[in-house]
């Protein structure tokens, strides 16, 4: 089979470019300025050059037929095995779109509510840890004051806590005896440390270093106690375990991501990005009201039609093709 080329449909060209006087129509087109003195001259010639044109694209398009054929042809044949898994394939785009996302959002949902789950259990240990570290240290009743409060506020904490509320609320039980525990023996231990100075100012060491381990011993006991209400909350949820937020998903990987966009506010778009939207006529309507109108010889010849800023016109037309 021939390879068709630019130079062979030139050469096939020839006799009718020479019948046509094509070199002497485009040279006289070339050096045409159109005035007025040479109007009527100059309009035979670019007709002369229409008709060549309007001849040659009609010889084209008798050319081109059979090729459109064969392609319309071997479109319609694959579009027998393609166009069945095409329309299977865009059916089922949104639906896995739509599926997968149902599925992501709960698989989210269940990590969230286990990660909450985790942060409860590691949150009995770390209150405790913390707040029986500042009950140790607390220098008076008003700092001891101040961590009543927290301990309020974390036992009045029943949404975060859930299921495992009633173990916060006995582990703050018992944060607020070890408070009262603590405000006893600050208040005994400067009764002790003022007896424990008069012994020293009576010169009596052995009663001094008596009361001193007395007061030693009552801030051990404090210690102590501390000590058993933190092994207590570490007792409440050493027999729940970290649940794992990594498992097997019943989400799709999709086979590529590409980068898409959707229009949520066209009016907002339009105020703040305007060279992103285009206002353009419908042609294809107007066109049909057009022809409506004429099929109805609602307009006149020599009139112009405004319809709501549409104009209606009869434009002339010389050469144009």
């Amino acid at each position: 089979m021939e390879v068709l080329t630019k130079e062979l449909v030139v050469a096939s060209l020839i006799s009718d470019a020479a019948k046509h006087n094509f070199d002497q129509l485009i040279a006289n087109g070339d050096k045409m300025e159109i005035t007025r003195e040479n109007l009527a001259a100059d309009y035979s010639v670019l007709l002369s050059i229409r008709d060549m044109y309007l001849f040659l694209q009609e010889r084209r398009d008798a050319e081109d037929k059979p090729d459109k054929d064969r392609i319309k042809a071997r479109k319609e044949g694959y579009d027998v095995y393609m166009k069945p898994m095409e329309a299977i394939l865009e059916k089922a785009e949104p639906i896995l779109t739509r599926l997968n996302g149902i599925i992501k959002r709960e698989e989210k949902q269940i990590i969230g509510e286990i990660e909450k789950k985790n942060d409860v259990m590691r949150r009995h240990v770390d209150f405790v840890n913390d707040t029986t570290k500042q009950i140790l240290l607390a220098p008076d009743n008003n700092d001891l004051a101040r961590i009543q409060k927290l301990i309020g506020s974390e036992k009045s904490r029943t949404a975060f806590y859930g299921d495992y509320h009633s173990n916060i609320v006995e582990l703050c039980d018992l944060l607020l005896g070890l408070i009262n525990e603590r405000k006893k023996i600050m208040k005994d231990n400067a009764k002790l440390e003022a007896d424990k100075t008069k012994w020293l100012e009576k010169g009596d060491i052995v009663r001094a270093t008596q009361i001193t381990e007395q007061i030693e011993h009552s801030e051990r006991v404090v210690v102590e106690n501390a000590n058993a209400i933190a092994q207590k909350a570490f007792e409440k949820i050493s027999g729940v375990a970290l649940l794992e937020t990594n498992f097997d998903t019943e989400a799709l990987k999709p086979r590529t991501h590409r980068w898409s966009w959707r229009v949520e506010n066209i009016d907002t778009m339009y105020q703040k990005s305007p060279e992103l939207v285009t206002k353009e006529p419908n042609k294809k309507a107007i066109n049909a009201l057009l022809k409506e109108k004429t099929d109805a010889d609602e307009l006149k010849e020599d009139e112009e039609v405004n319809l709501n800023g549409l104009i209606f016109y009869r434009k002339p037309f010389f050469v144009a093709i």
